[in-house]
């Protein structure tokens, strides 16, 4: 993930957080082969939710669940 994909202004616990999911859900498509070809559109589709959700001041549990959810579905 690079440095400026998550510049939100939010705490840094909730921050840690989100790139924590980030790294989560890269980790969990790698042992999905299969669907490493859709991989960094899904991480950056989760991004951007977060981005979107964060400018409408939704809780932190909402930007985690958006950072995953590409993922859920996807896999499932």
């Amino acid at each position: 993930m690079n440095n400026g994909a998550l510049a939100l202004k939010t705490g840094r616990t909730n921050r840690k957080s989100l790139i924590d999911a980030w790294y989560y859900a890269r980790d969990l498509m790698s042992t999905h082969p299969d669907e490493m070809k859709n991989a960094t559109l899904m991480l950056q589709s989760g991004v951007e939710m977060v981005e979107i959700l964060h400018e409408l001041n939704m809780d932190a549990e909402t930007l985690l669940t958006a950072m995953l959810f590409p993922y859920r579905c996807k896999i499932n």
